[in-house]
């Protein structure tokens, strides 16, 4: 059924389509009694059949509506029109954090920082009202020109004290995303959606993902089992401290993770504020993506120490009585023109591996001019 130009419950007006996932599709909408754009996001018709998913949306909006905080995307309404059945959310000019990194590239550090340090006051938020987002990830983290960042789809975010385990044996999340403990169906909590914020940042200063993977099974079992390369190993302008706070806030347990969403936002607060101080951040934030030149990552190989003279003619002589030649070794320091070890040998070449574009150094802009202007959902699908 086409749903351009629809009217639901002779008040919101369907305009166009803003994206879609495997639950719903959002559409953006007028708000014909209060005169305003909304982002309302409808079930598939191929589920609204299902009870159990209509239990699973309702429970989306009834715990999304009980959140009221600047960096949550706003529930406005829920209900349905016949066999149509909706969420009125707030609609956010501005892009998902996948778009924008797909548009800009990578982000300096101190910015990532900034969108990381928004994202887990709201998460700390939710977590106070016993809410863990379960599928934080780019797609769901909203930045309005401004810079201002707001969390997106509650759509499987469960009350803490009811259950802790997921539903059925399904884990509920984005593989790409998700805690060890998520993809072995253990139990989720606030430290959960901590290690999902480090993933979501690893990729948002380095371009990569931690643990890409050939299929949805290999990256559940890598989140399991391996440690992930630092991000500045893979793109030269990230910082130690930087590489701490996403390494520990992946860590494989728990309990080795920051204690709360808003232990890590502190975390990166102070590094925001040294890179500051310090004049650490990148001068090339206000250029365009096309400027932005490569900088390589230059891995060298272990040099080797030059031996003694004394080393190298012990090495000769012993070649020659292997040999049963001593003039052998007169032949030999005679093509060298000097005596062994006085030369010392070159150190190799540095092998030369591209990285992920990365920002020249300098200052900072706005955020206002970092975030391309475009209007998108309040809300990932």
């Amino acid at each position: 059924m086409a749903l351009a130009h629809l009217l639901l419950n002779n008040r919101y007006e369907l305009e166009k389509p803003l994206g879609q996932g495997g639950m719903a599709r959002v559409y953006l909408a007028r708000d014909r009694f209060l005169g305003r754009r909304v982002a309302v996001k409808i079930l598939h018709p191929s589920l609204s059949g299902d009870e159990r998913f209509l239990s699973r949306f309702r429970r989306e909006a009834e715990a999304a509506a009980a959140l009221n905080h600047p960096h949550i995307v706003s529930v406005h309404d829920v209900g349905n029109d016949g066999d149509i059945h909706y969420i009125i959310m707030e609609y956010v000019e501005g892009l998902d954090l996948k778009e924008l990194l797909l548009r800009s590239g990578p982000l300096p550090p101190r910015r990532a920082a900034d969108v990381g340090s928004q994202v887990a006051t709201a998460l700390q938020y939710a977590h106070e009202h016993g809410l863990v987002h379960r599928d934080i990830k780019p797609h769901n983290i909203m930045v309005s020109p401004s810079g201002l960042v707001k969390v997106a789809d509650f759509g499987i975010a469960k009350v803490l004290s009811e259950v802790s385990h997921t539903e059925d044996g399904n884990t509920l999340g984005t593989v790409q995303y998700i805690a060890p403990e998520q993809a072995q169906n253990g139990p989720v909590t606030a430290r959960t959606d901590v290690y999902s914020l480090g993933v979501v940042l690893y990729e948002a200063v380095t371009g990569f993902l931690p643990f890409p993977g050939e299929n949805a099974v290999a990256i559940a079992l890598a989140h399991i089992q391996q440690e992930p390369i630092a991000p500045s190993v893979l793109h030269t302008d990230v910082p130690p401290e930087f590489d701490r706070i996403v390494l520990r806030a992946m860590a494989k347990s728990p309990r080795d993770r920051f204690s709360s969403a808003e232990e890590m936002g502190r975390a990166l607060q102070e590094f925001e504020r040294q890179a500051y101080l310090t004049g650490t951040a990148t001068d090339d934030e206000t250029a365009p993506p096309a400027e932005r030149q490569p900088v390589p990552v230059v891995v060298r190989r272990p040099e080797r120490r030059p031996m003694g003279c004394a080393t190298r003619l012990v090495g000769l002589l012993t070649l020659a009585a292997i040999l049963g030649s001593v003039p052998l070794t007169l032949w030999l320091l005679s093509q060298t023109g000097r005596a062994p070890g006085v030369q010392p040998s070159p150190t190799p070449a540095p092998i030369v591996v591209p990285a992920t574009p990365a920002p020249k150094k300098g200052g900072i802009v706005p955020r206002a001019t970092v975030v391309p202007a475009a209007g998108r959902h309040a809300a990932g699908p």
